[in-house]
């Protein structure tokens, strides 16, 4: 199915509340033997483009299986037992319980300065930690 701009909006518009939910989105991949494989991502970013992009530090098994088959399943749910407890009181979802989209990964490359920006955004709350 192919994503309308009317979809796109909702899409990007929901995915801060998903994220700050459960932190991350799941990216389910396939290696060169067929054997499937879900990554947690916390770094996925959209562009208005209808594209988005990730930072693939710690992800040795996607990034290995998307060069080989770059075709990928992106989930994202939303965690929370506030949404879950008031969805199941009142019998029905006021928003979505999350999204799930499919795509095709392009080749490995360098962050634009845009993007280290966005990145760093997201992680300068965590630098005090130690797996900063």
């Amino acid at each position: 199915m192919k994503i309308t701009n009317e979809m796109w909006v909702k899409i990007t518009s929901y995915y801060p509340k998903l994220i700050k939910s459960s932190m991350l989105c799941s990216i389910a991949s396939v290696n060169s033997e067929g054997h499937p494989n879900v990554t947690p991502i916390g770094t996925l970013f959209f562009n208005d483009n209808k594209t988005g992009f990730y930072f693939d530090m710690h992800t040795k098994v996607l990034s290995n299986n998307v060069e080989q088959n770059p075709e990928v399943c992106i989930l994202f749910v939303n965690t929370s037992r506030l949404f879950w407890f008031r969805s199941l009181l009142k019998n029905k979802f006021i928003q979505p319980s999350g999204f799930k989209l499919m795509g095709t990964v392009g080749n490995k490359r360098q962050a634009t300065e845009t993007e280290k920006a966005r990145f760093e955004k997201i992680i300068k709350r965590l630098k005090k930690l130690k797996g900063y």
